[in-house]
């Protein structure tokens, strides 16, 4: 049961990787260089940052109105859900991130070692890889996360 949990949250994710991939965007190709890998890094730190800090402002204005989190366990969250049940983090370190962009499209793929408690239930403090979807608004030009999946091991 839990491999078809995984398997499921593998395909919603690409399912919302494909259809950022298809949308209306000023660029003609999909791009990867060290400016898109900066911004990148940026935005997922930030979000670990306001998770840290428990910022909700904060992430209440980062997280797009759609946004969608799976866990590892297989459980979900949309934005409000989320929101009103966040994950105690502790402390963070990132690596291996590697960005893609399609003009106001972004994808996030990095691993990372969170202590982080979530439904009472504590990591297991080992690196796992993280998926993270970005979207720039047209009205404010900012960058708003859309989805976030994560796979860490709890103890």
């Amino acid at each position: 049961m839990h491999l078809r949990r995984i398997v499921s949250l593998v395909a919603s994710l690409l399912a919302v990787v494909g259809v950022l991939a298809v949308a209306p965007a000023a660029a003609a190709a999909t791009t990867s260089n060290a400016s898109d890998t900066a911004l990148g890094r940026r935005l997922v730190d930030r979000f670990m940052t306001m998770l840290e800090h428990k910022d909700v402002a904060g992430l209440r204005a980062l997280l797009a109105p759609e946004f969608q989190i799976v866990r590892s366990n297989g459980i979900s969250a949309t934005r409000a859900e989320y929101l009103a049940h966040l994950p105690e983090v502790s402390s963070f370190r990132q690596s291996d991130f590697v960005v893609t962009r399609h003009g106001d499209s972004l994808v996030v793929r990095n691993n990372a070692i969170v202590d982080v408690v979530v439904d009472g239930q504590q990591s297991a403090g080992t690196s796992s890889p993280r998926l993270s979807t970005f979207r720039k608004d047209p009205r404010t030009g900012t960058w708003r996360m859309v989805a976030h999946g994560n796979f860490v091991p709890f103890s």
